[in-house]
């Protein structure tokens, strides 16, 4: 199971990331903290419509399809945060939030693998731990402000 969860998180690592967004950690391309939070909302603005067109599983046929539509968004979501810089003053909440959101990706992928060996037990603890970070993600992005983040469903 380590492996392949290794091989779907070095997969999902390769998910491009916004154009225009990286940058060299120099302080030139240090964001304001206004700034900052323009740009991730902005992210959880276009991200956050894609992530909710995404059907929600109703039945356990659907959780594969689910699963593999909106973990490549929330990945985008958090290597995007990673590749801001942010100021002084918001570089640890924002790599706390970039670890929340990395937390709702390995949520998401133990689901999927759980429900492809069909594994209940762990797939349902896999879903009490989605619920935990997507908790941490919401209370992490209203305390930065970050209002659109706050909205985003994660299932």
């Amino acid at each position: 199971m380590k492996r392949t969860l290794a091989a779907l998180a070095i997969a999902l690592a390769v998910t491009p990331v916004l154009a225009g967004c990286g940058s060299d950690g120099s302080a030139s391309s240090r964001l304001t903290a206004a700034e900052w939070r323009r740009d991730v909302n902005a992210l959880c603005r276009e991200l956050g419509p894609k992530i909710r067109a995404v059907r929600r599983p109703v039945a356990e046929a659907q959780i594969l399809p689910f699963t593999a539509a909106v973990i490549p968004l929330w990945k985008r979501e958090e290597e995007t945060i990673r590749a801001l810089v942010p100021p002084p003053e918001l570089t640890t909440p924002a790599e706390e939030l970039a670890d929340a959101l990395a937390e709702v990706n390995v949520s998401l992928l133990e689901i999927h693998i759980a429900t492809q060996r069909n594994d209940g037990v762990r797939r349902y603890y896999a879903v009490r731990r989605l619920d935990t970070a997507a908790r941490g993600v919401r209370l992490r992005s209203r305390a930065l402000g970050l209002s659109a983040c706050a909205k985003q469903r994660v299932r």
